[in-house]
């Protein structure tokens, strides 16, 4: 029986060992926020997002090329009649290829105001992922500086 209070009073202190809150310098909690934000990551995905605009933007003063193809099988034979002394027998594969180029020449300063408005918005989209940053570190120094402490106890179930 002491053996069984023994083995029973050394689980209960493991287990309140382990629950026990992490210690975290602060400068490891400024890291854990930056690296865990979701706030941070929707702003580099805007940001990403722009960047991909700024190269659709790009690829309008290029030409486009265009090809197109048909093929069609008829089941049944027919045949052309222009008239009762010209009739022409027709094949069964019809087929059409075709291709165009456009370049445009003239378009009222429209793609170069498009590329010039996407370029804007990634200063702005730099901008305002620094701002975000800025203020996930302000926001991990203020709840630091409000502890008084160089070390913060972080529970496990609170989301960083």
């Amino acid at each position: 029986m002491k053996l069984f209070y023994i083995i029973y009073y050394s689980f209960l202190f493991i287990i309140t060992l382990q629950a026990q809150p992490r210690s975290l310098s602060i400068t490891e909690f400024k890291q854990q926020v930056l690296t865990y934000s979701r706030q941070i990551k929707q702003r580099v995905e805007e940001r990403n997002a722009i960047v991909e605009a700024i190269k659709v933007a790009q690829t309008a003063f290029f030409p486009t090329f265009d090809f197109s193809g048909n093929y069609q099988y008829r089941l049944n034979s027919y045949a052309l009649d222009f008239g009762s002394e010209m009739i022409v027998e027709m094949d069964r594969n019809t087929y059409s290829l075709g291709a165009s180029v456009s370049q445009p020449l003239y378009t009222g300063g429209r793609i170069y105001h498009q590329f010039k408005m996407s370029k804007i918005q990634e200063k702005i989209a730099l901008a305002e992922e620094a701002l975000t940053t800025e203020n996930i570190l302000y926001t991990a120094d203020t709840l630091g500086s409000c502890r008084g402490e160089d070390v913060i106890f972080i529970p496990e179930e609170v989301e960083v």
